[in-house]
């Protein structure tokens, strides 16, 4: 479904009475569990020395997650995850 469906859906479901509040998702809420997940950023002075430790193509991936803020999720190179 496009977008403007979507809020023409919605316009006329209000327009209707059948969503009452100006918000729909309220209350909803995400599926899923909790994580013990503990972020960890480098510091630019630890990024500047570990492409001196790796090798190609993980000298060029670091680099380019690093300076471009990628998370673990995004790495466009799974081969080297």
């Amino acid at each position: 479904m496009c977008p403007e469906s979507r809020l023409v859906a919605f316009t006329v479901a209000r327009q209707k009475d059948f969503i009452r509040t100006a918000k729909p998702i309220t209350g909803c809420k995400a599926e899923g569990y909790k994580t013990n997940f503990q972020a960890h950023a480098y510091r630019l002075k630890e990024i500047g020395h570990m492409p001196e430790a790796l090798g190609e193509p993980a000298r060029t991936a670091v680099a380019v997650a690093a300076f471009t803020g990628l998370r673990e999720g995004e790495n466009p190179w799974p081969a080297l995850a």
